[in-house]
């Protein structure tokens, strides 16, 4: 089947804030994958200059589509043989080199689970050096979750697009952080659970709050080790792209 025409923007006054995340779940005939704004299909363009980016002929459009799905399941794309790749790019000094061939395959899969856990966050992770850094600095029986927080500070100033970084960030309230942090076990912070009758009226409240609060920022919290537990449930409950980051991450990122 062929489409003709161009995809159009509806509110072009907020174009050009492509925020780096897709919205794959959104119908693809009515919702513009990479920033999530709404739009409709027109037999002409409406940008008077083309360069602005209010609408996009329907090849374009396929390509926009196509960008957004590589871009939501790179994670699960980024396999144990990528990990090897990936470390053949960290620096050849002596000291790292004899640290890398020292790895178990329970470290490898490690360093799989942290770079998945940043890529589903769209944090890039060309920065190799800087990353497993951290991974030599850890102590046995580390985990991902528990290097994560490092290495995001370490990358503090792309753990999100820049126009998103310059925008306001909204502040989780202490009270829905506080019911959110009911649901990580003192003894096992991997992992988040609450009683199923606590949920539905805790995520009604979160997509309340998102509703009235959420702009063009991240969303800021206060809990590191709750934060990767909260974005998860929020991308499930509200539509893209979602940036939430510590307070010490937006900070260290402005």
């Amino acid at each position: 089947m062929q489409v003709e025409g161009h995809f159009v923007l509806d509110s072009p006054g907020q174009n050009g804030l492509d925020r780096g995340a897709p919205a794959v779940n959104a119908l693809a005939g009515s919702i513009d994958p990479l920033t999530a704004q709404p739009g409709h299909w027109s037999a002409s363009p409406a940008d008077p200059d083309p360069g602005l980016g209010w609408s996009w002929p329907a090849e374009q459009f396929v390509v926009r589509h196509l960008e957004a799905m590589i871009r939501t399941h790179l994670p699960r794309l980024f396999s144990i043989d990528d990990v090897g790749l990936w470390l053949s790019s960290a620096s050849t000094s002596s000291s790292d080199g004899a640290d890398i061939d020292r790895l178990s395959r329970a470290d490898g899969l490690e360093i799989l689970r942290l770079l998945r856990l940043l890529l589903r966050e769209q944090v890039p992770i060309l920065d190799c050096d800087e990353i497993f850094s951290v991974v030599q600095e850890a102590k046995p029986g580390w985990s991902a979750l528990d290097l994560l927080p490092k290495v995001r500070r370490r990358l503090s100033s792309r753990l999100a697009p820049p126009t998103v970084l310059a925008s306001s960030a909204v502040v989780l309230p202490p009270d829905l952080e506080d019911a959110l942090a009911n649901g990580l076990p003192p003894a096992d912070p991997a992992s988040w659970e609450l009683p199923r009758g606590d949920v539905p009226e805790l995520t009604d409240r979160i997509v309340a709050w998102y509703r009235a609060n959420a702009g063009d920022g991240p969303i800021v919290m206060r809990d590191t080790k709750l934060r990767p537990f909260f974005w998860r449930l929020l991308v499930e409950l509200v539509p893209g792209p979602i940036w939430v980051l510590t307070e010490e991450e937006f900070h260290g990122a402005n």
